[in-house]
């Protein structure tokens, strides 16, 4: 969700940010090629209020705050388009559950949004930020999570088959 991607449809004003970094636009414009993730400031103009503020390139997002908490939910999100990019998170069942879009929110955010497990494919209202791939019942069947367990924990969750 962070970062900047060449596309042409983000909104940066370069000239304001070039001269923050001490840089020229097509300097500028190239290092955020090679370092899409840079911790460097970019001027950002809201897409909806057109307002403008200093972020950061990883956090870059093209609402600002109080914009993204007030955009319409799209009522029929394509089939296609259910899972945010790279995640397991479901934006139909987060809208239906939590009233927001998962896909305006950053990847810290503290808001919740239903997580599917890769592993048995069942959901749970999760934060963002703190979204795993896998639910706690599958982490545990790993076999790091068993080795580290002590013997009492390993015996009283997996039951007496699979203490070792």
């Amino acid at each position: 969700m962070g970062g900047l991607d060449d596309g042409g449809n983000k909104m940066i004003d370069y000239i304001k940010s070039a001269e923050l970094n001490g840089m020229s636009v097509d300097e500028l414009k190239a290092y955020f090629t090679r370092y899409p993730q840079s911790a460097k400031r970019v001027f950002r103009i809201c897409d909806h209020c057109k307002n403008g503020k200093w972020v950061r390139v990883f956090g870059y997002t093209d609402f600002c705050k109080a914009c993204a908490h007030h955009l319409p939910i799209l009522s029929n999100i394509d089939e296609r388009d259910r899972f945010v990019i790279g995640t397991q998170i479901d934006r139909i069942v987060t809208v239906e559950k939590t009233g927001y879009d998962p896909v305006h929110l950053k990847q810290k955010s503290n808001r919740k949004v239903w997580r599917v497990c890769k592993d048995c494919g069942d959901g749970r209202l999760v934060r963002r930020s703190q979204a795993h791939d896998r639910c706690h019942g599958c982490k545990l069947k790993t076999k790091n999570a068993r080795k580290n367990m002590s013997n009492g924990a390993r015996t009283r969750i997996l039951g007496n088959d699979n203490a070792r």
